[in-house]
């Protein structure tokens, strides 16, 4: 398995739960002693008005997907820069 751009391969599969919500997931790094994945979900220039999944949920989601192949993440942290994610705290309890 090789990883393109340091990005991992596990982020097709993370970005194919978003896309058909017109959204897309953008790998920021992941912090190995912590086991933390940190990811940014942005809008895509179609994104759908009435498919909103919670930024909780998409990390449970994709904490699920990950560990399949990669179990030493122990953590998935989403960061929602949908401009009308107004239902949910932005998350901001990690740097960029």
């Amino acid at each position: 398995m090789t990883e393109t751009q340091n990005e991992p391969l596990f982020m097709n599969d993370l970005r194919a739960l978003v896309q058909g919500d017109g959204l897309d997931l953008e790998y920021l790094g992941t912090d190995s002693m912590a086991g933390t994945l940190k990811l940014r979900l942005t809008e895509g220039p179609n994104p759908c008005a009435a498919c909103v999944m919670s930024r909780e949920l998409l990390e449970d989601i994709a904490l699920t997907t990950v560990q399949k192949t990669d179990p030493r993440i122990r953590k998935v942290l989403v960061r929602d820069e949908r401009p009308n994610a107004t239902t949910q705290p932005r998350r901001t309890d990690f740097k960029l």
